[in-house]
């Protein structure tokens, strides 16, 4: 009798303890399930919805764990390796926390808000800093360990640019024009002085004034040439990366004169 008195009374016991536990996950849950902490309202959930529960808590528990679940979050990792094939031999942490040593391509549930993902291979380590809202499910998470690709170095252009050699050569046939008609404008005034001055005809003064005229122009033309010349050859040894030579500098200065 009293044996049976003893068990009877553990019993009650038993069930009270079991009762606080349920009472307990229920209250746990709606306030975890508050702060957004869905993975610990779950765990809470599982508590209150055993059938060891009074009913009324665990038929709440039943379906808010069934509303946390839909609620909650989860992200797809998918990773390249060094040779930029997919790898699943990726250890996982999630906010400075180990979480998986290695992906197995199936979802991975977080809490909303905002996360910093790191993943780490013997080559070195890459992190992923990202922000997940509620019912957000199977984000993709890309991450590569591929070397990233060479920058070709610039390179430094050390010879004189075309452009230079074309105004150089506009500048020596301009000072070559410039001696050729300012001689003739000199011999046709020197002819003119001894044979008709200073009763020479108009068209015999204009061909030597056309003589100078040109020899001015070509004089100019090639002061100008060659100085543009200068500054691009002086210019260039500094300029770094080679850049193609257009002829567009050219003919705006040709236009010009």
């Amino acid at each position: 009798m009293k044996r049976a008195l003893v068990m009877g009374v553990l019993l009650l016991a038993s069930n009270a303890r079991a009762d606080d536990a349920c009472l307990n996950a229920h209250a746990d849950a709606q306030k975890l399930r508050k702060k957004h902490a869905l993975l610990d309202a779950q765990k809470a959930l599982r508590v209150c919805a055993r059938e060891s529960c009074p009913s009324l808590v665990q038929k709440d528990c039943i379906r808010w764990l069934s509303e946390v679940e839909a609620e909650q979050p989860t992200v797809i990792v998918v990773a390249t390796d060094e040779d930029g094939k997919e790898t699943l031999a990726v250890r996982v942490l999630v906010d400075g926390k180990p979480l998986a040593e290695k992906l197995d391509g199936s979802p991975i549930a977080l809490d909303p808000g905002e996360h910093v993902l790191r993943f780490e291979r013997p080559s070195g380590s890459k992190e992923e800093r990202i922000v997940l809202h509620d019912g957000e499910k199977s984000r993709k998470v890309s991450v590569s360990f591929a070397a990233p690709a060479k920058v070709p170095e610039p390179v430094v252009s050390s010879g004189i640019p075309v452009s230079a050699w074309v105004l150089g050569g506009v500048g020596v046939a301009a000072l070559g024009s410039f001696a050729y008609f300012g001689l003739t404008g000199r011999s046709r005034e020197s002819s003119l002085s001894s044979s008709c001055a200073p009763r020479c005809s108009d068209d015999d003064i204009a061909g030597v004034r056309r003589s100078y005229l040109v020899a001015d122009v070509s004089l100019g033309v090639s002061v100008v040439s060659l100085a543009v010349a200068t500054v691009i050859a002086v210019t260039s040894r500094s300029t770094v990366a080679v850049r193609p030579v257009t002829g567009g500098a050219f003919v705006g200065f040709s236009t010009s004169f």
